[in-house]
């Protein structure tokens, strides 16, 4: 063997004996480098890379990458925390430069201040922190792996100077790579790419991921073959499905459920429905917290620890849960799946790096259902966004199949306010709010971010300055399978224009519509929502008698082609009476780049329109 190995060392360094010169060389940083205050191109940029340059040789299998990076603001700092793919800490090495009384000081980056992560199996990746970074430093790394990078961006949050892969061509390793962004290539052949002055990707609201639209490459190792050895690599989704079953940090692991053996007891023996095994069983699993990693390997081979000692990634959660509904007599299957963040799992793409998450399949009577216990504030029927990215892979009964992971909720949101304008001018009333699925969930995550209820109220009173708040209770804010309620007394500190003949009442709409999410002039990218959205407000105003209503805001129906979305607002004088009414919802989850206009447009006539008043007069 290591004569073939030096065989093939040989036969590639004279391959490639004309490599084309490195951009950079590691730990030769200059001093313009060090002096640079700020990006011509981009005087807002926090930092800066002055160079990512990748080389992977295939006379020895290894992979380097070197980079720089300028900080260039207090805001950057975080740049000096990286993460790379390398399974050893004797691979990497950094330093942090720094101009100090015109001399360059360096500081070696410590095996300290390197952390070991392990994904799956023998797959590690490395966290960096450098060292002594300040506004001005830069920050020089080299690190070495024996695999191909499984992504290789060419555009970043920061704007890019320099940006070259190097893959050396082999007659012994296949790969596939996919493209993906705007960027385009200074260089571009069958073995070399590189950009230069590439602009930071600027993040645009409502967009599923940047990383579907940054540009870069995704890598996979698609086959190696060379005497004595030939295998291929994830070329089908049963290959994928295969692989998954076989390792024992996916099949291997949910092979022993003996630990379940109580709990199993303990929920059977109570005479649920289907349903209601499934929310038990949920409920059960949810004490295993979850420790912020999504991944579709578990972190151990042994199920067992993780639910003894109630902390674990995603996988190990959710596999758990998944021997336990099986357990229990619920038909189900595993989806594999890319989460948003992460990007999407394109229909015609076959891969194994990209997947990064599991979830559970059930079935109930010919209805299925998809369940995550991960995430902290959802009821078991309510899907977490992060899951929420187009085709997952469905594992059932040693079968494979795509799978459109969307949600089958909303975020439901209805208020009714009844208010009274006394003859003094001063309003008072009561306000209740009631949220549902996804707008439960997003509550309940706001809200546990305070240390109590006072807190809360306090910040609504903060918020809410010229409002009194008389009481507030919430309810079902712990029970996740019901909508929150909230109840809220309030009264106005002052009297609206009290001197004046003429009054213009100010509508106390809910907040969620008062302004635009959309104010930039174009859009490059698409407008996508994770799930529809159904908002209802109604408010009852009594007016004093001694008061006369002039006029109302004019009712109003707009909508977007085939009712993508829709706005319709009313309002109505019986007597003393004013009743308003709007209703808003979207049901259409994406929007292309040239509905953009039409789209802002909707959102700033609603804004208009809510920030209307009611014109009033004294009798």
């Amino acid at each position: 063997m290591k004569k073939l190995l030096l065989i093939l060392t040989i036969i590639s360094l004279s391959l490639f004996a004309n490599a084309q010169k490195a951009p950079i060389k590691f730990g030769n940083v200059s001093l313009a480098d060090l002096q640079m205050l700020s990006y011509d191109k981009d005087t807002s940029a926090a930092a800066v890379i002055l160079c990512d340059y990748g080389f992977y040789n295939s006379g020895n299998y290894e992979f380097t990458r070197t980079l720089r990076i300028k900080i260039l603001k207090k805001e950057g700092y975080h740049y000096a925390d990286q993460i790379f793919e390398t399974k050893f800490k004797s691979k990497i090495s950094g330093y942090t430069y720094n101009l100090e009384n015109g001399q360059i000081v360096k500081e070696k980056l410590s095996n300290k201040s390197i952390f070991e992560e392990r994904v799956y199996e023998d797959y590690t990746r490395m966290r960096v922190s450098m060292p002594n970074v300040r506004v001005g430093s830069v920050i020089d790394i080299e690190y070495l792996d024996d695999r191909l990078p499984s992504v290789w961006y060419f555009q970043n949050n920061i704007p890019i100077l320099w940006s070259e892969l190097v893959i050396e061509k082999s007659p012994y390793i296949k790969y596939r790579k996919k493209h993906f962004g705007f960027t385009s290539f200074l260089i571009n052949t069958d073995d070399r790419w590189v950009t230069k002055d590439v602009p930071a990707f600027i993040n645009e609201p409502y967009i599923n991921s940047a990383k579907n639209y940054i540009s870069k490459f995704e890598i996979e190792i698609t086959e190696i073959n060379y005497p004595g050895f030939y295998k291929t690599y994830n070329n089908s989704w049963a290959e994928v499905s295969n692989n998954l079953i076989s390792s024992e940090y996916f099949g291997g692991a949910i092979s022993n459920s003996n630990f379940l053996n109580t709990l199993v007891h303990e929920i059977s023996s109570v005479g649920f429905t289907k349903e209601e095994k499934i929310d038990a069983a949920y409920k059960a699993i949810k004490k295993i917290k979850w420790n912020g990693h999504n991944n579709v390997f578990t972190s151990t081979k042994f199920l067992s620890d993780v639910y003894q000692n109630t902390y674990g990634n995603s996988a190990d959660i959710n596999l758990i849960l998944h021997m336990l509904l099986s357990r229990l007599g619920i038909e189900t299957g595993l989806v594999v799946l890319s989460t948003r963040d992460n990007g999407i799992v394109y229909p015609y793409s076959v891969t194994m790096d990209k997947l990064n998450h599991v979830i559970v399949y059930a079935q109930i009577d010919s209805v299925p259902y998809l369940i995550d216990a991960s995430e902290a504030y959802h009821p078991w029927n309510v899907l977490p966004e992060k899951c929420l990215n187009g085709l997952g892979q469905l594992i059932l009964n040693k079968k494979i199949a795509p799978y459109n992971i969307e949600a089958d909720k909303k975020e439901k949101l209805v208020s009714f306010s009844n208010i009274e304008l006394s003859t003094d001018m001063t309003l008072k009333g009561n306000a209740k709010k009631y949220r549902y699925d996804y707008a439960a969930v997003d509550f309940r995550k706001h809200y546990k971010t305070y240390t109590s209820e006072e807190d809360y109220i306090e910040e609504l009173k903060a918020l809410n300055k010229d409002l009194k708040i008389d009481s507030y209770a919430i309810q079902n804010i712990d029970n996740l399978n019901e909508g929150i309620v909230e109840d809220c007394n309030l009264a106005s500190k002052t009297k609206p224009n009290a001197n004046s003949q003429e009054i213009f009442l100010t509508i106390p709409y809910s907040d969620e519509l008062k302004s635009n999410p959309f104010k930039q002039e174009k859009r490059r990218l698409p407008i996508n929502f994770p799930y529809a959205t159904d908002y209802t407000d109604v408010i009852n105003i009594t007016v004093a008698d001694n008061i006369e209503v002039v006029k109302l805001p004019e009712t109003i129906k707009l909508k977007l082609p085939e009712n993508g979305a829709t706005f319709m607002f009313q309002a109505t004088q019986l007597n003393n009476q004013i009743v308003i009414k709007y209703k808003f919802t979207i049901d259409k989850l994406v929007f292309d780049p040239s509905e953009y206009q039409d789209l802002k447009d909707f959102y700033n006539a609603i804004s208009k329109k809510l920030s209307e008043t009611i014109l009033l007069k004294k009798i």
